[in-house]
């Protein structure tokens, strides 16, 4: 799967670590308030997580949201 989703993503030029803040803190709340819910390649980035099974916030959804706890 091609990652050039990743040039368009609301987050592209944030701190790489804040979607990988432990599972539900305000960190990830916050990030997905402030990049996902405007981002334009949401679904790209949900569907790379699922696939490849990723930990931290992809596509709006943290890991345990995704059901891969």
């Amino acid at each position: 799967m091609s990652q050039e989703w990743r040039l368009k993503a609301a987050c592209r030029d944030v701190d790489p670590e804040l979607p990988f803040a432990s599972d539900g803190t305000v960190a990830q709340d916050r990030f997905i308030r402030e990049y996902c819910r405007v981002c334009p390649v949401r679904g790209e980035c949900l569907e790379f997580a699922l696939v490849d099974d990723e930990v931290g916030v992809y596509g709006g959804l943290t890991h345990r949201q995704r059901g891969l706890v």
